[in-house]
């Protein structure tokens, strides 16, 4: 699993009580299943230390998303060793691989307790089509969490690896709001990538191809919202672990703002980009 991730508009920072000294749990869905896995957080667009005193991983049972875990499956997740870790700004850390039994097409909580951290500027991914659960104090080991607020975001959480062989490997889904699963159901895990990983899982020749999506809503080659895809492909596709293929489904914004004029100068920056994607992706 992974996400793109963009510096965090003000309308989409977090509510109160914020997210220093609370708990955060967000809820991913796995593509390809394994045995040992490890989490990619990233405070890349921080302008300060964000500080995790305990993460927690576990199954989420729920056909449709809930702050429900099986506890049975609650691991918590080590830094070099420890237990806690501070990310510095404009940084990003894994955690030590973990033994985690993760089904393949399954949802995965990721709970975070956070210690200090700024609520202004974070890094996210602004649309998920999920909700995650935000509850005062530490309860990042609490099978559910009532009362929680619940809140359209993921915060600082990129990627979930997991241990394979070289059979195995990933397809990343690089575009924007189309991709990102606009008009899917919340909490439903349907967007077109999802369906597509369905469709990989199922298929015997296909069944070790993983789907990273990448989408971020508004996005466009040249600007929009979030970084650039020129500026984001190397990160958001070729950064990717495992990765073996890329579906490019990124330009509509682009055509749109022109609204209707012709706009050459547009169309020939928009070849240029478009090979240089491809020449990047067949280097790598």
């Amino acid at each position: 699993w992974g996400c793109g991730i963009q510096l965090t508009e003000p309308r989409n920072l977090p509510p109160a009580p914020g997210l220093a000294g609370n708990t955060f749990r967000q809820i991913v869905h796995s593509s390809t299943g394994g045995k040992e896995l490890r989490v990619h957080f990233s405070n890349i667009f921080g302008e300060s230390p964000v500080e995790m005193k305990s993460v927690h991983i576990a199954l989420n049972p729920s056909v449709m998303v809930s702050s429900t875990i099986d506890p049975a499956t609650d691991t918590a997740l080590k830094f070099g060793g420890a237990d806690s870790v501070t990310i510095p700004a404009g940084k990003d850390v894994w955690s030590d691989p973990v033994a985690f039994d993760l089904p393949p097409l399954t949802n995965l909580a990721i709970t975070i307790y956070y210690g200090q951290c700024s609520s202004n500027i974070i890094t996210d991914h602004p649309s998920p089509r999920c909700k995650s659960y935000l509850l005062a104090g530490n309860t990042a080991a609490s099978p559910n969490l009532p009362g929680a607020i619940k809140v359209q975001h993921w915060y600082n959480i990129e990627d979930v690896d997991v241990m394979a062989d070289d059979s195995y490997g990933a397809v990343v889904t690089f575009g924007d709001s189309i991709t990102d699963g606009r008009g899917s159901t919340i909490g439903g895990n349907n967007r077109w990538p999802d369906d597509l990983a369905r469709r990989l899982h199922t298929n015997a020749p296909t069944a070790h191809a993983s789907v990273i999506n990448t989408g971020i809503g508004g996005n466009a080659i040249f600007g929009g919202l979030g970084p650039a895809g020129i500026k984001r492909f190397d990160r958001d596709v070729l950064d990717k672990s495992g990765v073996k293929w890329v579906i490019v489904f990124e330009g509509v914004n682009d055509i749109g703002g022109a609204r209707g004029r012709r706009n050459v100068t547009l169309a020939t920056n928009m070849i240029a980009a478009y090979k240089k994607f491809t020449e990047k992706a067949h280097a790598k």
